[in-house]
């Protein structure tokens, strides 16, 4: 289970993708003081797949990200794709710690 940490900037940031044997499921939660109220829209979440090269994605699923992660704290978006995904996010907000959690 992948775990990926970092600091949202403002528009497109890579948060972290899948490896196999994982099937597409993520969780995404806020850490640290600066957290956002939990109905403030932080975001739009893209699920990717890699299209022959790591420049190329295909867009393949897109969530809306709220405050204290996806609807709830913590509640995992379900992708099960069974394929090797990227997963970005739009910020509208910049300087909220992260955490993305593969498995």
């Amino acid at each position: 289970m992948p775990s990926y940490l970092g600091t949202s900037v403002l528009g497109l940031q890579q948060v972290g993708f899948s490896v196999r044997p994982d099937d597409g499921t993520f969780i995404v939660v806020f850490q640290g003081a600066n957290q956002p109220d939990r109905l403030e829209r932080v975001g739009t979440i893209l699920v990717c797949q890699s299209i022959g090269s790591p420049l190329k994605y295909r867009v393949i699923d897109v969530y809306k990200l709220y405050g204290h992660g996806v609807l709830t704290q913590p509640m995992p978006v379900v992708a099960k794709f069974n394929m090797t995904v990227s997963i970005w996010v739009n910020w509208f907000r910049s300087g909220l710690e992260w955490n993305c959690q593969t498995f």
